[in-house]
């Protein structure tokens, strides 16, 4: 089984209306591992006050993690990490596109 580390820049929004930045996080990741999963280590072990979407069916059926991953909406319970790495070890992770965003990656 693989394993790595990924440099990710996630979407940073305190309320509903503040301005948002983008956070840079270094998360370990093993092979088959989804984006939604990186969000849960960074939530979990490294910031606990990210806060993403709550409802995860894994199938892709619910859209509750539709996100916007590398300037493209995806689906973060269905986009395998190997996938979504860009240039130098790199992924952006922003809010869904044309919602509004209640705090970080959690839109209305």
């Amino acid at each position: 089984m693989k394993t790595g580390g990924v440099k990710l820049e996630v979407y940073r929004q305190k309320e509903c209306g503040a301005a948002g930045t983008y956070e840079k996080y270094e998360v370990p990741y093993k092979e088959g591992a989804t984006i939604y999963d990186l969000l849960l280590q960074i939530q979990q072990n490294i910031d606990g006050d990210l806060a993403i979407p709550n409802f995860r069916c894994g199938r892709g059926i619910c859209t509750s993690c539709l996100l916007t991953i590398n300037g493209k909406p995806c689906l973060a319970c269905r986009t395998p990490v190997e996938t979504a790495i860009q240039q130098d070890n790199f992924i952006k992770i922003g809010p869904p596109p044309k919602r509004i965003v209640i705090k970080d990656l959690v839109a209305d």
